[in-house]
């Protein structure tokens, strides 16, 4: 009822679009695809020889790690600058465009209440990505092991739906393979 609208309205003051932006960076967000198989499922992946070895919950607890150290770096950099004396600093382009997708279209989809879904972060790419590795520029072990995590929940996934032909609409938003739809049509 009128009740529910209004505490679903309420939520969508929450935030999304900057959940989003950091969960399709670090490529955890296939729990927006997959829904409830992506727990009951995809989290038991890969299989050697059938044998699940739930490789995908410490590489998705590895990038969420990765996702939450950001915050910790600015909150210790914002928590030190207030006893040193304020210098302005000239910014990059980069950091420009940075920052007006974030706060400009971050700031617009959080005041304007929109229920931001995982492909609506299409409209700043490349930039949550190019976000991501300027924060680890310095950090490039982590980064490329950031990219290898990555990779894995990658090739994972592939293999995944390969294997299993997709999982029919009404349970994800995935679907069916073609392979799967021209076997059936037979």
């Amino acid at each position: 009822g009128e009740h529910t609208d209004s505490i679903n309205q309420s939520l969508n003051l929450f935030p999304r679009f900057y959940l989003q932006w950091l969960t399709a960076s670090l490529g955890v967000n296939l729990s927006n695809v997959l829904w409830g198989v992506f727990w009951s499922d995809f989290l038991r992946e890969p299989l050697i020889f059938g044998i699940p070895t739930y490789l995908m919950v410490p590489s998705h607890l590895f990038l969420a790690i990765i996702g939450i150290y950001p915050f910790y770096r600015w909150w210790r950099a914002r928590k030190k600058s207030r006893h040193r004396v304020a210098t302005k600093q000239r910014d990059s382009q980069l950091n420009l465009y940075l920052k007006a997708l974030a706060f400009g279209v971050g700031g617009a989809f959080t005041l304007a209440r929109v229920n931001v879904h995982s492909h609506y972060i299409a409209i700043v790419f490349p930039f949550a990505y190019i976000w991501l590795a300027q924060l680890y520029q310095n950090r490039v072990k982590l980064l490329m092991a950031i990219v290898l995590a990555q990779l894995l929940i990658s090739v994972t996934f592939l293999n995944f739906i390969h294997r299993t032909g997709g999982i029919p609409f009404g349970q994800t938003v995935y679907g069916i393979t073609y392979r799967v739809q021209m076997k059936n049509a037979e």
